[in-house]
């Protein structure tokens, strides 16, 4: 009886062993994948594995930071947090991996790939940030930083920054080096270009539906060091130009996002968080129900898993710290 959202996000691929498969994808499978109100896949692969088990239901949907303008901070924290403002460097370059590179590439080659790269920006005046945008990857930015440990003009911030402070930091380089996938949708909503260094589906389709492509390579792959160096260069001279792009690219989005399942909510009982069945299906009577979101429900803080909203924009980032619980929510 509860309607349930799963919102955008890699899904798939199902490829369960042969003993496993009839019982979890021709049983469990469709009921489970019928049930929600919609699933919002972010990749058209993930579309294509959903459809085998349900159509009705299922769609495309662009990541949700990539589909909103703004948020509002009262929306996020219950207090005053003291967020941290890190002043870059004017034409500065960042350079945020991931430790998963190393597990699917030869780490030999991977570090010499980051100190080419590093050297190569270094030649044209760049100042070189290095940064994690998840907490496990502090290593790997510690040795790649290593392999420049007295050159002032590649800077570590080994700090823990949270989603909005990371934000604020990546909006002010010329582009970055990437491989953390949501530290490139961080990047492409400010109009900032990325040279991404990934290996799944994810990096290819996100690059592909902003026209860069040419900047993209899978690790996976058998690579060139030549030709990542290259594409850097190329990027060096042509980033301006780039985010342009981005920016026409991102004007022009499908605003038809997943936050706009909540447009059918019309009456919602503030003391409880929950909403009227007629608002949500347009049915008569008021029994009330709540509404659960998938992906967003690792964030909430115990005891608001079910969660009714009014303003779609007051969930596009989650902090672990608190979510504000007001008259929105």
């Amino acid at each position: 009886s509860v309607p349930y959202y799963i919102f955008p996000q890699s899904i798939g691929p199902f490829n369960y062993r042969l003993r496993d498969r009839i019982f979890l994808s021709s049983i469990l499978m469709k009921s489970c994948l019928r049930y929600p109100e919609k699933i919002y896949a972010r990749e058209e692969e993930g579309l294509r594995a959903i459809q085998k088990f349900t159509t009705h239901n299922a769609e495309k949907g662009l990541d949700i930071v990539l589909s909103n303008d703004t948020y509002k901070l009262s929306h996020i924290y219950a207090c005053h947090t003291g967020l941290r403002e890190i002043k870059v460097e004017p034409n500065a370059t960042g350079i945020i991996p991931n430790t998963k590179v190393t597990e699917w590439a030869n780490q030999k080659n991977i570090f010499a790939l980051y100190k080419l790269l590093i050297t190569q920006l270094l030649s044209t005046r760049k100042t070189v940030y290095i940064l994690r945008h998840s907490h496990e990857d502090l290593k790997v930015c510690e040795q790649i930083k290593d392999l420049f440990p007295d050159n002032t003009n590649v800077r570590l911030l080994s700090d823990d920054f949270n989603a909005i402070e990371l934000e604020g930091i990546i909006k002010q380089f010329d582009f970055i080096i990437a491989s953390r996938y949501h530290s490139i949708i961080h990047a492409y909503r400010h109009g900032v270009p990325v040279l991404a260094i990934g290996w799944a589906t994810k990096y290819h389709e996100l690059l592909g539906n902003f026209g860069q492509r040419d900047y993209c390579f899978d690790i996976r792959d058998a690579f060139s060091i030549d030709t990542i160096s290259a594409a850097l260069m190329a990027l060096s001279r042509a980033h301006k130009y780039e985010k342009e792009k981005l920016l026409t690219r991102l004007s022009s989005l499908n605003k038809e996002n997943a936050f706009n399942c909540f447009n059918r909510i019309r009456a919602m009982d503030r003391s409880t968080g929950r909403i009227s069945a007629s608002s949500l299906r347009g049915a008569e009577g008021d029994e009330a129900i709540p509404i659960k979101i998938a992906s967003l429900t690792s964030c909430l803080p115990a005891g608001r898993r079910s969660l009714a909203m009014t303003r779609p924009r007051s969930l596009i980032h989650c902090s672990n710290r608190a979510v504000k619980e007001n008259e929105q929510n």
